[in-house]
């Protein structure tokens, strides 16, 4: 999904409709231009994906799951490690300081 391998995949898993998919989906589109050189973003509808749905277990309203070159990333976000953030993220400080780390991370060659 991605012509420059040396950026991250963002996925956002969700429905348009839910409300704590409009706050992500908010942030994510004022953060797209400032994180574009690292990560590009998709949002995928869940209903559309089921094989995709069961296999990560996308059972919360909005998911965020990162990639690097076809490999699902895992996190450190003081909450033990996790393969997604499954709450929204109001701020954009946040998440783009997120992204940053996950892009150095990913750069290196290590998980986060």
């Amino acid at each position: 999904t991605n012509d420059d391998e040396s950026r991250v995949i963002l996925l956002r898993f969700g429905q348009d409709y839910d409300p704590d998919c409009k706050l992500m989906d908010d942030v994510l589109l004022a953060i797209s231009d400032i994180v574009k050189a690292k990560c590009d973003i998709f949002l995928v509808d869940i209903s559309e994906v089921p094989e995709f749905t069961q296999q990560y277990e996308l059972y919360d309203p909005c998911t965020l799951m990162f990639f690097f070159k076809g490999r699902h990333l895992q996190l450190e976000l003081g909450l033990g490690e996790r393969y997604k953030i499954t709450w929204p993220m109001g701020e954009e400080k946040e998440l783009i300081s997120i992204i940053d780390s996950i892009y150095r991370g990913a750069q290196q060659g290590r998980d986060l």
